[in-house]
């Protein structure tokens, strides 16, 4: 039996990630790529190396290359299924001889990966409608009316069904049921996490208003205004691509999501205070778009839009914007990790050479 290595990296997001301005679709776009390594755990044979933001590599032993492209082309069909038929994920294998042809090996796959990306037309055309319906949310592909509400207006009981698109609406569904799950799947109690204020049990504003709107904020111009907040990892590409082993690149992937989420983990545990509106959260009845109304209490205003790898995307209350970004960069690597209770690091475990 020989030994392949599998890489898997997602591309062309400006037709699954930024073709529209929905957030909830974007959050479900990103949700998506995130979590699409996830959907090779069921395809036997297939042990994880690391993953990112949109990328993972995988090992597994075949008797052949002509098998390796058979395990190839089950990879790729199972990253397309479902809510993700609309994503463009490159999928490629090459033999690993030995761990010193790791670097060796994995360096190809990136090469593969960029071939294979050359050759994909970032536009397909969808099959069309009877309707003659228009994505409203992208403005572009074939839509139909369909079962999910528009966000209701003051003097409706309800929203009316949108028009959207299966791509559209598989990620903006998705976006909305997994937000929770997402926020949820950060948490941990450690002995020296902050006990002041226990992980929220997962309320969060259901829209931009709820997260901007604050007569008290400061300065009060920022009243109703929002912070994008884009953090990108100081040559994080440069650390990965010297990793020389499979060990080595996996304790990279760990050190650096390890760090991340330790981080929103001790985001969402900040007291809320006294009173029951205050800056970082939001009390209230928040409508809701197929009807009724639900009782918010010290919801936090945040939006998770791209997270993961080397990439995060945060949108916050704008009077919140340096008070965030400044947390980030006095906690990030100096916070307990969720694994193995590491200690926390600022710098790469490989030598200790490099700051994060």
């Amino acid at each position: 039996m020989l030994e392949f290595l599998l890489r898997m990296e997602a591309v062309n997001f400006s037709v699954f990630f930024d073709d529209t301005s929905d957030v909830s679709t974007i959050r479900g776009g990103g949700l998506l790529l995130l979590d699409a390594p996830n959907a090779l755990d069921s395809i036997a044979g297939l042990t994880k190396v690391y993953t990112g933001a949109s990328t993972a590599l995988f090992r597994f032993f075949a008797e052949n290359s002509a098998a390796a492209e058979v395990m190839r082309d089950l990879a790729e069909n199972k990253l397309h299924e479902g809510p993700r038929v609309g994503a463009t994920i490159m999928v490629d294998v090459t033999q690993l001889p030995d761990e010193n042809s790791f670097k060796a090996a994995r360096d190809r796959l990136v090469a593969l990966n960029r071939w294979r990306q050359l050759q994909t037309p970032a536009l397909v055309y969808p099959e069309t409608n009877d309707t003659g319906g228009i994505d409203e949310l992208d403005d572009k592909r074939p839509g139909v009316e369909t079962y999910m509400a528009a966000p209701r207006e003051a003097d409706q009981a309800h929203g009316r069904p949108m028009v959207l698109s299966q791509t559209t609406l598989a990620r903006r569904k998705y976006g909305i049921e997994k937000k929770h799950h997402f926020y949820d799947g950060r948490r941990w109690d450690h002995p020296s996490a902050s006990t002041e204020f226990p992980f929220h049990p997962g309320q969060y504003v259901a829209n931009l208003e709820e997260m901007a709107e604050y007569e008290d904020a400061a300065p009060r111009d920022l009243n109703g205004k929002l912070a994008y907040i884009y953090l990108d990892g100081n040559k994080f590409g440069s650390v990965a691509r010297a990793c020389e082993t499979a060990d080595e690149a996996g304790r990279w992937s760990d050190c650096v999501q390890s760090n991340q989420d330790s981080f929103l983990n001790w985001l969402l545990r900040v007291r809320a205070g006294a009173g029951p509106q205050t800056p970082w959260h939001w009390s209230g009845t928040s409508q809701v778009n197929v009807g009724g109304e639900v009782p918010k209490d010290r919801a936090f205003r945040i939006e998770t839009l791209l997270w993961g790898g080397d990439e995060i995307v945060l949108v916050v209350p704008a009077w919140c914007g340096w008070w965030v970004l400044g947390s980030f960069f006095a906690n990030y690597g100096r916070l307990p990790w969720k694994l193995g209770g590491d200690p926390p690091r600022t710098h790469f475990i490989a030598g200790n050479s490099y700051k994060l």
